[in-house]
Order: structure tokens, then sequence, then C-alpha cells
């Protein structure tokens, strides 16, 4: 043994000592502030405790994160098991233990500044905050420790971020360039890191809200796809919470709990009929399987007062946006005949006793709609020019988008095929009129919406012209359109979202009138006189070819297929 230890020692000094520099290795674990910028974390050269980054830029070299554990973690099986856990006020004791980081950190004031934002422009139609509730909590950097506000919040900001960087805002006083950095996508990715894939065990009305939140900031986007996902794994949220229904509600609910939900699902349920309509989508939100109420009529401020005891004596500016809730539940039950009317290859087959179910008839409804429009107060009938007054630019808000969305059930309502060629025409003018005399800024807040909204003139003359029409109504049609155009390009002067809508729907005319030309001179039957357009003279003149004259020609047009292949592209307005 001893010769052993004899042979070892020498071995240990027989090797000369090494002249070479020390490696510089990583460190295991990166500090806090190298783990925020994700850059590599090295000791220093020195052999101080702090990292060379944070020698560099003289910051202390802290490890106080959490540490996460790698890999898949324990306790997945048992959560199925789990009742569902509600959060409904500040971070619960669950919620600051979860040893959850923010993946992007936004520094107070440009939170504050989106958060005015929303309240500006997407609020007035998505009203999902109670907004003194929210605006407390933010100034108190709660959304930093609170997973769940967090979600709501990251989602708000990018929706608020994509409006403004879209020039859908309601006043101009904003400074863009500050509003930039991050960008919406960066919020955007925030908001889908911190909401949880268990959604058994994680009911919390601010996860649902940034499903919401995200699937309409898609829609700014101009991706249908990514909207319907979110949107689809909030009806997730609502299936295992039973959101629809009050009776299943967690006891103990504040009044303005309360009322968040019933904003949040009757808000849900017209993203949902909408995006159907626009998108020939699912309705996954029947209004039949609803228990909900609607939200109540009073101020906020009044929703804070001990036992909602009010005294209000205006009216609330939810009276209104209560009606645009009834409009989409009336738009429901038309949206099933539309899109019977679209599908040109039924695969289903139909049950013939349901099939001649007695439904209110087009007039019936469209008659009720009027009545209950004029059972409005007057404030909502006129949208008037924004001022610096929030309370009064609620009121117009909701009365422009009272017209927008009446002008929606009527456009769905004589999509269908009993309407005919005549009516189509004089609504699709109506409808071009009543949003051409709202004042622009809330036109501007819309923003992508209303071009969807637009795009349905579109849709209720393609199927006209596969069946053909006489010279006549042609000249209607086209007047229509030629108006339409000229609407869209002056949009496009004051808008800032970005789109080629007018040069599409521009092209699909100029393509028509062509045919048409065509068609002339191989019958060899020239033209009297030129081309009278009722609509815009600049278009008119400008596209009307030589040698046409519709009101002379003969009393059928039939037009082939192919003429209409980009037609559904054209009226895609994103």
């Amino acid at each position: 043994m001893d010769k052993t230890m004899s042979r070892s020692s020498n071995k240990g000094a027989a090797v000369p000592p090494t002249s070479r520099a020390p490696k510089i290795r990583r460190n295991p674990r990166a500090c806090d502030a190298c783990s925020r910028r994700s850059v590599r974390c090295k000791p220093a050269a020195n052999g101080r405790s702090s990292c060379q980054n944070c020698l560099d830029f003289d910051e202390p070299c802290t490890f106080d994160r959490p540490v996460r554990r790698r890999g898949k973690p324990r306790g997945t099986l048992a959560a199925v098991s789990t009742p569902p856990r509600w959060h409904t006020s500040p971070p619960s004791v669950e919620e600051a233990i979860s040893r959850w980081t923010p993946r992007l950190e936004i520094s107070q004031a440009l939170v504050m500044d989106l958060t005015e934002i929303f309240f500006e422009v997407v609020y007035p139609v998505f009203p999902l905050f109670h907004r003194a509730s929210l605006l407390r909590r933010v100034s108190r950097g709660e959304h930093l420790v609170s997973r769940s506000l967090y979600a709501s919040v990251a989602a708000m900001c990018a929706l608020s971020s994509a409006r403004a960087r879209d020039g859908a805002l309601l006043h101009c006083a904003w400074d863009l360039d500050e509003l930039r950095a991050p960008t919406s996508e960066h919020f955007f990715e925030a908001a889908m890191d911190a909401i949880p894939e268990d959604v058994v065990s994680n009911q919390s009305l601010d996860y649902m809200r940034a499903c919401v939140l995200l699937s309409i900031t898609a829609i700014q986007y101009g991706t249908p796809s990514l909207m319907s996902y979110h949107l689809s794994r909030y009806h997730t949220y609502v299936a295992v919470g039973a959101l629809h229904d009050e009776m299943n509600w967690p006891p103990g609910l504040s009044v303005i709990e309360t009322e968040e939900r019933r904003r949040l699902f009757w808000s849900a349920y017209t993203l949902d009929v909408f995006t159907s309509v626009v998108w020939n989508g699912v309705i996954n939100s029947r209004e039949a399987s609803s228990n909900v109420a609607y939200p109540t009529e009073d101020d906020e401020e009044h929703l804070e007062l001990p036992g909602h005891q009010t005294e209000q004596v205006h009216v609330g500016w939810l009276r209104g946006w209560n009606y645009v809730t009834d409009m989409y539940r009336i738009l429901e039950y038309a949206v099933s005949d539309l899109q019977r009317s679209r599908t040109t290859v039924i695969k289903t087959p139909t049950i013939p006793v349901l099939q001649s179910s007695a439904s209110p008839s087009q007039h019936v409804v469209l008659d009720r709609i009027t009545t209950m429009y004029h059972d409005l107060p007057d404030i909502f009938k006129t949208a008037a020019e924004p001022t610096h007054d929030p309370r009064r630019d609620l009121y117009s808000f909701q009365a422009a988008n009272i017209a927008a969305t009446i002008q929606l059930v009527r456009m769905v309502y004589f999509s269908s095929d009993i309407s005919s060629l005549e009516q189509k025409c004089q609504v699709a003018r109506e409808v071009l009129t009543a949003f051409a005399s709202m004042p622009t800024a809330y036109l501007r807040a819309i923003s992508a919406p209303l071009f969807h909204h637009l795009a349905e003139i579109g849709r209720i003359f393609g199927a006209a012209f596969g069946s053909g029409m006489s010279a006549a109504l042609y000249h209607s049609v086209r007047a229509v359109l030629l108006d339409l155009t000229a609407f869209l390009a002056d949009l496009e002067k004051k808008l800032c979202f970005p789109t080629d809508a007018s040069k599409k729907v521009e092209s699909q005319v100029v393509r028509i009138d062509r045919f048409i030309h065509e068609q002339r001179q191989l019958l060899n039957e020239p033209s009297k006189r030129p081309l009278r357009v009722d609509g815009n003279d600049a278009y008119s003149n400008s596209l009307a070819l030589p040698g046409m004259n519709l009101e002379h020609q003969s009393p059928e047009i039939n037009f082939p297929p192919e003429l209409f292949e980009d037609w559904d592209w054209a009226f895609t307005f994103t």
C-alpha cells in the first residue's frame, strides 16, 4: 500500500504546471440580468463573484428568481380530477407561489398609455374590464405578480398597440413613436405564453378575457385562422367553467365581478356571430343555450357603491351597447339561412320537417328592428364629432356602432335568394350612405371590422352574377360597386389601416366591363351613346369602355364562371 501511495505521489509530482490561462466556463445557471436579456452568462475574468456582463454594466449580479424544474411537470394526471379553481379578485396565494415570471417586462408608462388607448377605442365595443378596477391594479403593478392578470393585460396591450400602429385612434394626441416598442406581436406572444395549457385547473376570468382579446387582435392582424384558434380556446373555458349559465357561477362574486362576467360573455357572443358572418364559421355561442343577464345600464362608478344603490337619472351608455347585443341575437338566426345560401354543394342530408318550420319573415324582423331603434333614446341615434369628454364620446361611439350593426343585419337578411336584385342594390346604397354620414374618427376607431362590414356588399351580389341578369340590373349593380370603390378610396386616404380594397373592387368592375364590351364587338352592336352611371362620376368615366351602353343592350347577360374566380379575393379587405 505504501508503494502504491508513493507511485501515486511521484506521478502527481511529475506533472509539470501548465502555463495556459484557465478556461472561462459558462455559469451553470444564468444570473437574473443575463436571463432577462437572453445573453450568455460568463464568470468574471478576475474571479469575482459577479458575472462579466454585470461587471461591465456595473449592475448587481443576483440569482433571486425561482429555479424551474426541467422536463414534464409532475402531477399532470392528478390535475385532471381537480375541480376548477376560480380566481376572481387580486392575486391569490396559489398564484403567488406558482413560480411564474413574466416573459416580457413592460414599462409602467407604456402599460398605462396602452390601457388608456384601450378605453378610448376598444372599450366602447368590447367593455371587458371595469375601468377603475383595472387602472387600480395596473398602477400597483399587480400584473407583474399575477399570471392571469398579466395574460389579460398583455393581450390588451397587444390589441391597443395594433390599433395605434394602424392609426385606429379616436384622438391624434398620441406620440406613436413611443408606442412602437415592444411591438404588438411581442405583447401577443407574451400573453399566449402566460395562458396555461391546463384549462381545467385554471378557470380564471382573466384567462378567458385574454383569449377574447387575442382573437380580436388577430382580426386586426388579418389572420382569421389565428382568430378562430383563440376564440375556440375561450369557448373551451366556457364549456369547462359553465360561463354560459349564471346559476353555475362561483358563489360570493362581487357586483363588479358579476358585471365583468356578463360583459365578457355577451362581448364574446357578438364576436362569435360577427366572425361566423364574415368567415362563414360555426356559431358556438347559441343564445338559446345561454342563461346570462345583460350588463346593468348603470354607470361604472355606481357599481362600487355599497349595496349597489344608484340614483342615476340619465341614460347609461350601456343601454345602447345592450341594443347592439339584441341585434346580434337577431342576426344569429339569419346566419343559418345565409350560410345555406352560400353553400353551392350541400352534403348534409336535409330533414323536411325542419326545413319547412315557420320562421319570422324578413319584413317582420326588419320592422321589429326599426321599432326597437325608434324606442332608443335620441342620444344613440346621432354620432357627434369626438370631443375630449370620454363620457360624451362613449354615447357617440354607441350611435356609430348601432348604425353599423343595423346595416350588417339588413345586408345579411337581403343576401337571401328571396330578395330581388333591386332590393339588394337599394340596401347596399343605404349602407354606404349610413357609413358616409358617420364622423371619420369613429370609422377610423372601428378599424379592420369596418372593412369586413363593407365586404358584405360584395357577397350580396356574388351569387347574382352566376344566374345572369339584365343589362339594366347590371347597370344598377355596377353603380353600387363604383360607389363602394369611391367610398373605400376615400377611407384609404383618411385611415392608416393598410389595404388596397378600392383597387381590388375596381379591378372586378373593369373585368366585367371588358367582357361586356368584347361580347358587343362580337355581336357587331355598336352603342349609340356613352354609358351613364348614377354613382361617382370620376370612377364612372374612368372605368367606362368605348362602345358600352348598358341601357340599350340585350335583356339578359350571361357571365362565365371564370370571370368571378377572384370575386371572394376582391372582397377580402385585409
